[in-house]
């Protein structure tokens, strides 16, 4: 056993003296308690003491009466007494000198400072001598890596009825179980090369579990934030509002893999399941399955045959191919001009590791189509490369969630088929209830048909998906700013903007929506930073352009439309982000030439002629009508 005084450093650096007092009197006061479990004290260190036991229950009882003891004298303390730390491991030690020595003292060394105050942390080996014989529960803390000790330990906390009464001012916040999230899985592979393993066992399990009707789980953009993240379960619980969370790890050595998984209580910390697999890789998409059945099973989801199907179905069994997909989600996910060019080559690796993984061309396909909405590639040339990858997609898995939200995408900015892209946009949605993407793209659609309220609860429901993503975040500001609720919007554009700073759209709507609530010098300052800081887009300068007519300030406005006018843009993008500054000025005219322009080219993002409040002048135009029925939304 190895304990030490909770804050004995602080209290040093306070009073040094008094500090000594506090460890001396603790140590008088436990060497009863060790003779009593016949321990035997070997050396003290500064404010901590190891201490030997003939058996591990032994160890742990002792444990439990310090605890119990140092609770009392905190409690009868007029400010408070000191508390403990302890950590308990059983194994083989060396004799030598009146010390002892060995792999066991280290790992009980290492143990010790997982235990918060007056807690008691214990090893694997501890918990498997004493759990038939203790009456006290013991919680799970999964494998944790301990310094100098090359492979993981299981831990375990002992909860003592004074950990269960900590805090009683402080309500318990209870929260819907069934709203999960499944946690990045620590990798614990002797090669680092092995991590991919340990994202792709994480990615799946959250796409088969948010497949599934009854569950509601935090998409894996969100996710994936909490890797190499120290955070305590309610933390996250709170962050994320999930009431419950799914974590674990994985090792993978040679062809074997041992998977070790506790689903808990966010509110509570209670342990509703846990499981450990030790397998082949071959296995590894029976475990996927066998894992997600069992967390279904705990949170009381009663599965339907067809949603058993699917669960067992695997995405692809090139494990490979799968890890250049889930790094090119993640490159995409950013939106930035870098990430979307890496994640293009990404899908192409995968699709080339395994030519049938449906869902590789999806991404490629949708990675296309958003390099044609940020200019990156002319709105042709997105959509000659998109379609072909989108009906592959479904020719390989008619079943695909994510082939059927990359055919609406397809349809809704390419062929203007408003229709078949809310067909297939509901169809990915039946098929996988908690595809965020699927979400945050049917909200644009309705957008462009003017649908307000649902275009809001679409809003809505992909950021609770997906709460970390800026994208969806950034889509949701745009939303409520069309529905004319600007303190909406503007909340949710700074917090898209602090989950991802260098989001295009996020940068390009602040300023917009800074000046919807009156907030002129503030929008003017945002869009001359991102001027300044993207100077080879044409959005930017638009965006300023605007802003400077909308305060009155429009010769300086004009010799912006002049200075986009004479440039020669890699993909014509002036004719999508032009026309809105003519409207400003009251040019009505040059406003449909280049709106109709826009259309032409397919460069335009059509959400906004329906709604936008800046565009009543055109609404009051014959010329518009003439344009709803050109991009078929004329009702």
């Amino acid at each position: 056993m190895f304990a030490d005084v909770v804050g004995y450093t602080a209290l040093t650096q306070k009073d040094e003296s008094f500090a000594l007092q506090v460890v001396s009197r603790i140590k008088q006061m436990s060497s009863p308690v060790f003779e009593r479990h016949g321990g035997k004290l070997v050396k003290t260190l500064g404010d901590g003491f190891l201490v030997e036991f003939s058996s591990a229950m032994d160890g742990v009882l002792c444990g439990i009466e310090l605890q119990h003891m140092m609770s009392n004298q905190s409690a009868e303390s007029p400010g408070g007494g000191a508390m403990l730390r302890i950590g308990i491991h059983v194994g083989d030690v060396i004799h030598e000198s009146g010390d002892v020595l060995g792999d066991a003292v280290n790992i009980a060394s290492r143990i010790e400072p997982l235990a918060g105050p007056g807690e008691i942390c214990i090893s694997a080996d501890v918990m498997k001598q004493v759990k038939s014989r203790l009456s006290y529960a013991m919680v799970p803390m999964g494998p944790q890596k301990l310094k100098n000790v090359e492979e993981p330990v299981e831990a375990y906390k002992v909860l003592l009825p004074s950990m269960s009464q900590a805090e009683p001012s402080a309500p318990v916040v209870e929260r819907n179980r069934r709203r999960l999230v499944v946690l990045p899985m620590n990798s614990y592979s002797p090669d680092p090369n092995d991590e991919y393993f340990a994202d792709g066992m994480t990615e799946e399990i959250i796409t088969k579990l948010s497949g599934l009707n009854g569950l509601r789980v935090i998409a894996r953009t969100s996710a994936m934030k909490y890797k190499g993240v120290r955070k305590s379960v309610s933390e996250i619980g709170t962050e994320l509002d999930v009431g419950s969370v799914l974590e674990g790890s994985v090792r993978k050595s040679g062809e074997r893999m041992r998977i070790t998984l506790q689903l808990v209580d966010a509110s509570t910390e209670e342990h509703l399941w846990a499981s450990s697999y030790d397998r082949g890789l071959t296995d590894v998409f029976a475990v996927q399955t066998d894992i997600s059945e069992k967390v279904a099973e705990a949170l009381e989801v009663k599965l339907l045959a067809k949603e058993l199907e699917t669960l067992r179905k695997p995405a692809t069994a090139n494990l490979t191919a799968y890890t250049y997909y889930l790094k090119g989600r993640e490159l995409l996910a950013g939106r930035s001009e870098e990430g979307m060019k890496a994640a293009e080559l990404q899908f192409e690796q995968a699709i080339a590791e395994d030519p049938s993984f449906s869902r590789a061309y999806s991404g490629l396909a949708d990675c296309m189509m958003l390099m044609g909405n940020f200019s990156l590639i002319s709105n042709q040339e997105a959509e000659k490369k998109a379609r072909p990858l989108v009906v592959k997609a479904l020719e390989l898995d008619g079943g695909s969630a994510e082939a059927h939200a990359s055919m609406g995408l397809l349809l809704m900015n390419f062929g203007l088929d408003w229709a078949g892209a809310e067909r297939e946009f509901r169809r990915a949605i039946e098929i996988h209830p908690g595809y965020a993407q699927a979400h945050h793209w049917n909200s644009m659609l309705l957008s462009s048909l003017g649908k307000v309220d649902e275009m809001l609860s679409e809003s809505r429901t992909a950021i609770e998906l997906d709460p970390l993503s800026g994208a969806a975040t950034s889509a949701a500001a745009i939303h409520f700013y069309l529905a004319g609720q600007y303190e909406e919007a503007l909340r949710l554009v700074e917090r898209a903007l602090q989950l991802s700073p260098s989001h295009r759209g996020a940068r390009f709507m602040h300023s917009f929506i800074l000046l919807s609530r009156g907030r002129k010098e503030e929008a003017l300052a945002a869009a001359r930073k991102l001027r300044v800081e993207e100077p080879a887009q044409v959005a930017p300068v638009a965006a300023l352009a605007f802003v400077l007519s909308e305060m009155g300030r429009q010769d300086e406005a004009k010799e912006l439309v002049a200075e986009l006018e004479g440039r020669k843009p890699r993909t014509g993008e002036v004719e999508g982000d032009l026309w809105f500054v003519y409207c400003s000025l009251g040019d009505l005219d040059k406003a449909f030439e280049y709106l109709n322009r826009a259309v032409d080219s397919r460069n335009q993002d059509l959400s906004t002629v329906r709604l936008v409040r800046e565009l009543e002048p055109m609404r009051r135009d014959p010329r518009y009508h003439e344009l709803l029925r050109r991009v078929n939304l004329e009702p």
